[in-house]
């Protein structure tokens, strides 16, 4: 027997801080092992490290994703903000930054405009990433009402 589900029925996941129906920038930036993708605009391929992702998953597009190889794990971060306006039109892009760009000093990689080489995002928003050694750092300070974290990683305990 046939059991029709409606698009409002499936697919939705509401954890207060994300609902799955809301158009979405979404940033993808893998730092180690290999990240597949695949979606419904056509789009497919494999990021690596140093590589960062763009989607507007706005409506209509359907994503996937997992782990792109069978031996190494992957480990990724994935940055959801919300777009300046509903109903844009989904696409995707990506781009390479290598770590050269990035030791020891903050490379932009999205911004609304693509300021200096950045993916163009459909925000307000300017996404840095950074390679640093023990004992390294940069400054960043944001704009009068901006807001900044940040994330560090540590080697893995024995």
């Amino acid at each position: 027997m046939l059991k029709v589900r409606k698009a409002a029925d499936r697919g939705h996941a509401d954890h207060g801080w994300l609902n799955s129906y809301r158009d979405m920038e979404i940033i993808s930036y893998v730092l180690e092992g290999a990240r597949a993708h695949k979606n419904s605009m056509g789009t497919d391929g494999v990021l690596r490290p140093g590589d960062v992702q763009r989607m507007s998953a706005g409506p209509g597009v359907v994503h996937s994703e997992c782990n792109g190889s069978k031996t190494e794990r992957v480990h990724f971060l994935q940055v959801w903000l919300a777009p300046g306006a509903k109903g844009i039109a989904p696409g995707c892009d990506q781009k390479t930054y290598p770590d050269a760009e990035k030791r020891g000093r903050l490379r932009l990689v999205a911004s609304p405009d693509g300021a200096d080489g950045s993916l163009g995002i459909n925000t307000d928003a300017r996404v840095y990433a950074g390679v640093f050694e023990a004992g390294q750092s940069s400054d960043l300070a944001p704009g009068d009402g901006r807001h900044a974290g940040s994330m560090s990683r540590t080697a893995p305990c024995a």
